[in-house]
């Protein structure tokens, strides 16, 4: 190699590259030095493998849940799809991996903080239904969701304990179904367009994208607060709501709360249980215990004709 080339290589490595810091806090660097201007971006090996393993937990279960909440939909009808949607089919293996990764302290604390977000949740899907009588689909889905994002907004300076923001949880979910009618469409088994289950899988995937990419431009902040956001109930609603009508819409926002008093149950066993016991027990007594309380509501739902 010409001494020519030689120092064009040592330039090269000069003017941009990735730059490790060793020691107890090990951290990637990356900068240009045509813009020395600029702070280096420090990214933390470690956390930035947990992101990229718990986004690939949501990409493989998303699609293949959206598909079975789907057809659950079709079969018994967009109850049944929303109470199925509304249960921690992905919290709930996202809880077990950050317990594996992180420790049972972490993945309580996790729980705990996560039960104040059931409702958000709810005021989503009441004010959703009250839209839906007189507005059309995207109107429900924008105003609903602005007023999901200002409640969020408002909760991490409430500061609640873990009681007063278990009770406001369980309260709000019992509002929300007070609030909430309870009507089913007439005919829920229609001819549906070839498109619609890529669409619904895509659009439920996208979200999970979007919310997860986000968080390295939104801040600690808004990822937190916009990681309960329902990925798999949420474009449920707006495509039978598209296809079915506006009662079809209410049934799935219905099943959604009523899906809540089962992740309410998990998240306090987990965040109770896991600082006094092992998580190879905590897990299933949660699992099981969340499809306990949702069972009165699946078993009156299958009651529903399928003709």
């Amino acid at each position: 190699m010409t001494r020519h080339a030689r120092n064009s290589n040592n330039s090269c490595s000069r003017d941009f590259g990735f730059f490790f810091q060793r020691g107890p806090t090990a951290k990637y660097y990356f900068r240009s030095a045509a813009y020395s201007s600029l702070p280096s971006v420090a990214i933390d090996p470690w956390k930035f493998r947990k992101e990229v393993q718990v986004l690939l937990i949501k990409l493989l279960l998303t699609p293949v849940l959206m598909l079975a909440v789907s057809w659950a939909a079709r079969r018994w009808g967009p109850g049944i799809g929303g109470l199925l949607a509304g249960l921690p089919l992905t919290s709930g293996p996202i809880s077990i991996y950050l317990c594996a990764e992180q420790g049972p302290h972490f993945a309580a604390s996790a729980a705990a903080n996560s039960i104040l977000s059931l409702m958000p949740v709810a005021l989503f899907s009441v004010v959703y239904s009250r839209l839906a009588e007189r507005q059309q689909m995207a109107t429900c889905a924008l105003g609903s969701f602005a007023a999901f994002l200002l409640s969020l907004y408002f909760l991490p300076k409430s500061g609640f304990p873990f009681w007063p923001a278990w009770i406001t949880g369980f309260l709000a979910i019992s509002i929300g179904l007070i609030l909430t009618p309870n009507k089913v469409p007439a005919e829920f088994q229609i001819r549906y367009p070839k498109w619609d289950l890529p669409a619904r899988v895509f659009t439920a995937t996208a979200m999970v994208l979007i919310i997860t990419l986000s968080a390295s431009f939104l801040g600690p902040q808004w990822s937190g607060l916009l990681s309960p956001i329902p990925v798999l109930a949420w474009p449920l609603c707006a495509f039978v709501h598209h296809q079915q009508g506006s009662d079809g819409a209410r049934a799935v926002l219905r099943g959604i709360l009523e899906g809540a008093y089962g992740v309410l149950i998990f998240y306090t066993i987990v965040a109770s249980g896991l600082v006094a016991l092992p998580p190879i027990l905590v897990y299933p007594a949660a699992i099981v215990a969340s499809l306990a309380v949702s069972l009165p509501w699946l078993k009156g739902k299958l009651l529903l004709p399928a003709e």
